[in-house]
């Protein structure tokens, strides 16, 4: 990430960043058009304190076929933003670094101009960019842990957004191969927020 062009700053602003290699929040919290998906493999979450009223803001990849970055032609490829006001994605500027590649070990950047921050990715306008996040299934799982609770087994999961799902089956197995079924866990149908569940293994 790099930013440069800070207009209205002082010496006393500050700007902090972390990278992380996991998929954007709320994935499915998106306009009505002009942003098909963000990236389902990193993000970014900044933050800024000071004067600076807005800030040219550069996300790179150093590998096109892991960030699947497979278009920077066609204004696809666009620096996004999580507005929380809203709770929408929003595109933030579509201007590709020159010298950008794609493939493997394909480097570069998008660049656009933001007034608030934290998070940020690498979003798709149209589609043909970050495949990554088109989960074949229709929820999204961010955590799935199973724990000791007085000779039982706990298990909690929870998701970051669910479309059209009616429910979860729960299985197990002794060996690693036959599944049986546990139990069955009501879903939220259509969510983008984060929602917890729980169920028992007796």
């Amino acid at each position: 990430m790099e930013i440069r062009n800070l207009v209205g700053t002082a010496l006393t602003d500050e700007y902090e960043a972390e990278y992380l290699v996991s998929p954007a929040p709320f994935p499915g919290n998106l306009p009505p058009s002009g942003i098909a998906h963000v990236s389902g493999y990193e993000h970014w979450y900044m933050n800024h304190s000071g004067s600076a009223t807005a800030t040219d803001v550069s996300l790179y990849w150093k590998d096109a076929d892991r960030s699947e970055i497979y278009n920077i032609s066609s204004s696809d490829l666009m620096a996004a933003h999580y507005n929380a006001s809203s709770s929408k994605w929003e595109e933030k500027g579509l201007t590709i670094c020159p010298g950008s590649t794609t493939g493997a070990g394909g480097s570069g950047c998008v660049t656009g101009t933001f007034t608030s921050f934290s998070p940020i990715a690498m979003g798709s306008k149209n589609g043909s960019n970050l495949l990554n996040n088109l989960s074949p299934l229709p929820i999204s799982l961010l955590d799935f842990e199973a724990s000791s609770d007085n000779g039982k087994v706990k298990l909690d999961w929870i998701t970051g957004n669910e479309s059209n799902n009616d429910f979860f089956t729960v299985e197990r197995s002794a060996d690693g191969e036959i599944f049986e079924e546990l139990i069955t866990v009501k879903g939220a149908g259509n969510s983008n927020t984060f929602l917890s569940y729980t169920a028992i293994d007796s």
